[in-house]
């Protein structure tokens, strides 16, 4: 698990081709090690896109990773534009020094990107003030000026 850097167990696609990768690369001579995984799934079920990556708040704090929620419930494109769609969006922060540490989002409209940018921004060590000052493109079939990854973000600094 990247963030924990404990072993886990993610048996997901993405991860075994990326296993498969790592090791054709060291039999061939290559030195490549693999860092891990967060475990980021998405689905879709009927119409929702329902995605997590990272950790909850509950097994952070299993793990000894003193954590904070925030939920934020935001359209996924502009108001005015049709086809928005709530967002339902969990941003979990490591509160000992604001890393964005997990994600969980369930939504008609635009789930399954924001999980992936959550994903991007984790691995990257981002805190909740970087993913706050993320340049997310804005044009109003794609989303918000404010968009519900921003929205969460800002509330986490608070």
């Amino acid at each position: 698990n990247i963030i924990s850097g404990k072993p886990d167990w993610h048996p997901l696609a993405q991860v075994s081709n990326k296993m498969g990768r790592v090791a054709g690369s060291n039999a061939a001579g290559n030195k490549m090690i693999f860092s891990g995984s967060l475990g980021t799934v998405l689905v879709k079920i009927f119409d929702f896109e329902i995605g997590y990556t990272g950790l909850t708040e509950s097994s952070a704090n299993k793990l000894g990773i003193p954590a904070k929620t925030v939920f934020v419930k935001a359209m996924s494109r502009a108001g005015y534009y049709p086809g928005k769609q709530p967002v339902y969006l969990n941003l979990v922060i490591d509160i000992r020094g604001g890393k964005v540490i997990g994600a969980q989002a369930v939504s008609k409209d635009g789930g399954a990107w924001r999980i992936n940018t959550i994903a991007a921004a984790i691995q990257a060590g981002m805190r909740a003030e970087d993913l706050f000052f993320t340049d997310l493109g804005y044009s109003p079939p794609f989303g918000p000026v404010w968009d519900p990854i921003i929205i969460a973000a800002d509330i986490a600094m608070k």
